[in-house]
């Protein structure tokens, strides 16, 4: 498995899928993730400053402490993604546009969420702790 710690990474399209590797406190910067599907990656304090993930296959994921900035997300179903047992799968959202993006079953107790045109639900079989979220637009300041 390719490994990379403390890696910056800027303004790189990834074009193919991303298999076998583990980024560990790396920085991506305008990078974009469309399209892609990730087999046997893991992104540990790993920060995303204004990148895309569009319609990425994110089952072979595994991300902890993770912050998005000023990153769109479309079409990404994240509680496919696995997160560490110690630590949530997102340190800090901020200032992200999510369009057409599940979140179900997943903890969000301690995320501040600013939406515009969501709806917020929770089933009545799931925790009080936990939503599904539908949404056309979303938006996390």
């Amino acid at each position: 498995m390719e490994t990379f710690d403390g890696a910056a990474f800027e303004g790189i399209h990834f074009a193919s899928d991303i298999v076998r590797r583990e980024y560990a406190e790396c920085r991506f910067e305008q990078c974009r993730f469309d399209g892609m599907a990730f087999r046997d990656v893991a992104f540990s304090n790993c920060e995303f400053v204004e990148c895309t993930f569009r319609n990425a296959d994110v089952a072979g994921l595994r991300m902890q402490n993770t912050v998005l900035l000023s990153t769109a997300c479309v079409g990404i179903d994240w509680s496919e993604v696995r997160a560490g047992k110690l630590f949530p799968l997102f340190k800090e959202i901020k200032g992200c546009t999510l369009k057409f993006n599940a979140f179900f079953r997943m903890k969000l107790r301690r995320l501040s969420v600013i939406t515009r045109a969501a709806t917020v639900s929770r089933p009545a079989n799931v925790p009080p702790h936990t939503a599904a979220i539908s949404l056309n637009k979303y938006f996390i300041a």
